[in-house]
């Protein structure tokens, strides 16, 4: 008998959405709740990865979303994505 391998046609990961996360956590310097921004990011294998302390301004962590929102990407990467976005408006080393 003799076996054939068919090729498949590669299928690629993308994001299918994303919500923000707010979190409220408590502010020593300030003795009072802060809301620290998020997000939980829906991959359409099914894959959910949640961020949920990305940073406090609601504003940075919205234009990441829009950013993110239908982008074709590997849930494996995200996490590199995310990194450089942070180092791109912090000014932080990207790792």
């Amino acid at each position: 008998m003799i076996y054939t391998q068919t090729k498949t046609k590669e299928q690629h990961d993308y994001i299918l959405g994303c919500e923000l996360i707010p979190t409220s956590c408590w502010n020593e310097d300030s003795n009072s709740f802060i809301t620290i921004w998020g997000l939980s990011i829906v991959f359409s294998s099914g894959q959910v990865i949640g961020f949920p302390d990305l940073c406090t301004m609601q504003s940075d962590v919205l234009k990441l979303k829009h950013r993110l929102d239908g982008a074709s990407l590997s849930p494996e990467y995200i996490h590199y994505i995310i990194d450089d976005y942070l180092g791109e408006i912090y000014g932080l080393p990207t790792v």
